[in-house]
């Protein structure tokens, strides 16, 4: 799945309202901070979801996500928007920015798919001796 406009109005529903030159540029910024190498065929569908994370989290961008809270979120359901986040602390993670990814759906797939076997690098399999 390409990282484009047409692929995150399909994947990202929920942000129909956020317009069309927000995604894009959020879009950019996601490609231009990553390496397709690295991600191998996960990429696309991983540089969606961080640019929704942050479509999502910052309110300027026209997301439905409020810009404000704070904590790994614990819950989301997207039908009459309802979200529940955990009490700040740290989710156990490397970072403050695997933390702050976590405040979102959106950030959390993107997390998973960077955590996945994807996005590790190639694999080399050699016999044994």
């Amino acid at each position: 799945m390409d990282p484009t406009l047409a692929n995150y109005r399909i994947l990202i529903p929920a942000h129909a309202a956020v317009p069309d030159g927000t995604v894009n540029a959020w879009l950019g910024i996601a490609i231009r901070r990553h390496s397709a190498s690295a991600w191998g065929a996960v990429y696309g569908e991983a540089m969606l979801f961080y640019a929704a994370h942050f479509a999502d989290r910052l309110p300027s961008s026209g997301g439905a996500g409020s810009g404000g809270a704070t904590g790994p979120l614990t819950s989301q359901r997207d039908g009459d928007l309802s979200r529940s986040y955990a009490a700040p602390a740290s989710s156990g993670s490397s970072s403050s920015s695997d933390d702050a990814l976590a405040t979102t759906e959106y950030g959390r797939a993107y997390l998973d798919l960077r955590d996945s076997r994807a996005a590790t690098g190639p694999m080399v399999v050699t016999p044994c001796p």
